[in-house]
């Protein structure tokens, strides 16, 4: 999108070499020059579009080598974690004494099955 809207950014490093889609030289990037490319992709873009963006990311991306969404190459412990994490609604502080009790329950249910 950022190449429609700059399209003098294709001769222009890091941009180039991203817009190539060659992901070995990609990976070879140093910080600073792919941070050059969040900053010019993110400024200027609202909270809103962000979202949908990742959503829309997250829906249709897949890793190259196993070919499945990036949402389902985590550990299952990982897993229970972030699912455990939403269902107490974990972004509002008053909730974090109920993860805690559900991790201690969920302890306290772990050693008395040993």
């Amino acid at each position: 999108m950022l190449a429609k809207e700059k399209p003098e950014l294709k001769n222009v490093e890091p941009f180039k070499t991203v817009l190539s889609g060659d992901l070995e030289a990609i990976a070879k990037l140093p910080l600073p020059e792919l941070l050059k490319i969040v900053a010019a992709t993110l400024t200027g873009m609202t909270t809103e579009r962000l979202q949908a963006e990742v959503k829309n990311w997250l829906a249709t991306a897949k890793d190259h080598r196993w070919k499945r969404p990036y949402t389902e190459l985590t550990y299952q412990p990982m897993q229970e974690v972030h699912r455990l994490n939403r269902s107490t609604q974990y972004e509002d502080p008053t909730s974090l004494a109920v993860l805690l009790r559900k991790c201690q329950h969920f302890g306290a249910a772990l050693s008395t099955t040993a």
